[in-house]
C-alpha cells in the first residue's frame, strides 16, 4: 500500500495505483479485539468524515490502539473513558461501533459494498461518484431523478442523459475528440453544431418548437442540461415528457440526414410525440396489478412448544436508533419486553441486527429453551439463514450468533 509509481512506469503500473487510492477511501477497520487498530492513524469509524479521529488529543498518544477505549472483562467501551478524551460528536460515532463478544480479531471490510467484501461494482460505483462531485454534476441531481423517472421509454430516458452530459456526437463533441470534420451544423450550416443547438436552436427545427405549446427560448450560450433545467422548472410534467420524446425524434431525423437517408418532415413530431406519450402511459396503467383483498398482517403464533420473540428496530435523522423485543407463547401471551437506544447510527442493518443479537440473550436470560426470532429486515433474516459472510459492522459475531439460535432451536 506504500509502493510508490516509479520514474518510468507502465499503464498497468499507474492503474494498480489508482485502484490502491479508490482502496484507500474504502477500506475501514472492523473492529475486534482493537489490539492492533491504531486509534488515530486507522480508518474505523464508519459515521464520520474521512473515516478516522484527528490527533488532537494530548492524554493519548499517537500509538494508542482503540483496545484502551474497551473494558476488557465486559466486552463493551469505556463510556466514561471516551466522552472524557473526545469531543460528542467523534464520542457518540465511536459508541455506535458494536463489538465483538469473543475478542475477536479485526479485519479490514469495505465501506462501500453491503455486506463490507470488496467488489468491482461497488469500486466502479465509488470512482464514478467521486467524479461526478469533482466536475459538478450533482448540482444537478434534481434533472437526473426528473430524466430517470419519466413516464417515457427507457430508450427515451437513456437518450436525455446522453443529451446532458453532452455525450451524442455531434459536430463539436466529434472535433473535440480529435475528428478532423467541420463543427458547422450541416443542416442549417450556420452555428455549430452544439447538442443544444441540434435538438433545440437549429432554424430547421425552430418552427417545429414554434408550432407547440412548448416554448423554447434556447441560447447556445448556456449548456444544454442547464438549460433542460429550466425547461424542467417551467413546464408540467406531462409537457417535459412530451418534448423530451420530440427531441429523441429530432436527433432521429438528423442521423437520417447525416446518412444521407430518406427522412420525416416536421410538421407531425408534435401530434406523434403526444400519441407516444398517451399510448405508453395507458399501457403502463394497464399493466398495474391492482391491489386486491389485501389481508391486515396478522401475528401467527409459534408452536406450543415454542416462545417467539419478535424484534424490530428505527432510527431517525439524527442517527439515534431505537431497538425493542417482544417474547410470547404459543396463545400470545405476553412475557416480557426489551428496549434500547443505540447512538451514531448511520444504516438502519446495523440497529436490526443488534435487535435480533439482544433478543436472542434476553430469551435466554428468560430460561426460554426454543425460540422464533421474527423481524421484518430481508437482509438480516438472509445473512441468518445463508452461508454467505458477512465483514460490515453488521456481520460482527453473527456465526457466534447463528450458532448461539441454533442451540437455542430458534427458527
Amino acid at each position: 500500500m506504500e509502493a510508490d509509481l516509479g520514474s518510468n512506469p507502465s499503464f498497468t503500473w499507474r492503474s494498480i495505483l489508482h485502484g490502491r487510492e479508490v482502496l484507500k477511501k474504502g477500506l475501514i477497520r472492523r473492529i475486534g479485539d482493537g489490539v492492533k487498530t491504531n486509534l488515530f492513524n486507522t480508518q474505523w469509524i464508519p459515521s464520520i468524515e474521512n473515516f478516522s479521529i484527528p490527533y488532537t488529543n494530548q492524554q493519548m498518544g499517537l500509538d494508542a490502539t482503540v483496545n484502551m477505549l474497551i473494558m476488557q472483562d465486559s466486552k463493551r467501551w469505556n463510556v466514561p473513558l471516551i466522552m472524557q478524551n473526545f469531543e460528542p460528536t467523534i464520542a457518540k460515532a465511536i459508541l455506535s461501533i458494536p463489538l465483538s463478544k469473543t475478542g475477536a480479531v479485526g479485519v479490514w471490510m469495505w465501506k462501500f459494498s453491503n455486506n463490507g467484501v470488496f467488489n468491482v461494482r461497488s469500486a466502479y460505483k465509488a470512482i464514478h461518484k467521486t467524479y461526478e462531485t469533482s466536475n459538478g454534476w450533482r448540482v444537478y441531481k434534481l434533472v437526473w431523478k426528473r430524466i430517470w423517472n419519466m413516464n417515457v421509454t427507457l430508450v427515451v430516458k437513456n437518450f436525455m442523459w446522453r443529451a446532458c452530459r453532452n455525450i451524442l456526437p455531434t459536430c463539436v463533441n466529434l472535433k473535440g475528440r480529435g475528428l478532423a470534420i467541420d463543427e458547422k451544423c450541416f443542416i442549417c450550416n450556420d452555428s455549430s453544431e452544439t447538442t443544444l443547438h441540434a435538438l433545440c436552436d437549429c432554424s430547421n427545427v425552430q418552427g417545429m418548437w414554434r408550432d407547440s405549446r412548448i416554448g423554447m427560448g434556447a441560447t447556445n450560450e448556456m449548456s444544454f442540461i442547464e438549460w433542460l433545467k429550466g425547461q424542467m422548472e417551467n413546464l408540467s410534467t406531462k409537457d417535459f415528457d412530451i418534448m423530451c420524446i420530440m427531441m429523441h425524434r429530432v436527433w432521429d431525423r438528423r442521423n437520417k440526414i447525416r446518412m444521407g437517408d430518406v427522412s420525416d418532415g416536421l410538421d407531425n413530431i408534435w401530434e406523434e410525440a403526444k400519441k407516444i406519450w398517451r399510448d405508453f402511459n395507458e399501457e403502463t396503467r394497464t399493466n398495474l396489478n391492482p391491489i386486491v383483498n389485501a389481508e391486515r398482517v396478522r401475528w401467527t403464533p409459534p408452536h406450543w412448544s415454542r416462545i417467539k420473540v419478535n424484534v424490530d428496530a428505527s432510527m431517525n435523522t439524527h442517527g439515534e436508533g431505537k431497538i425493542g423485543c417482544v417474547i410470547r407463547n404459543f396463545s400470545g401471551r405476553f412475557l416480557a419486553t426489551k428496549i434500547m437506544i443505540i447512538l451514531g447510527i448511520n444504516s438502519i442493518e446495523l440497529p436490526e441486527a443488534i435487535a435480533v443479537n439482544e433478543g436472542a440473550c434476553f430469551a435466554k436470560e428468560m430460561s426460554c429453551k426454543k425460540i422464533e426470532v421474527e423481524g421484518d429486515c430481508k437482509k438480516v433474516i438472509d445473512l441468518l439463514t445463508s452461508n454467505f459472510e458477512d465483514d460490515h459492522n453488521v456481520g460482527i459475531d453473527w456465526r457466534l450468533l447463528e450458532a448461539y439460535l441454533f442451540c437455542l432451536g430458534c427458527q
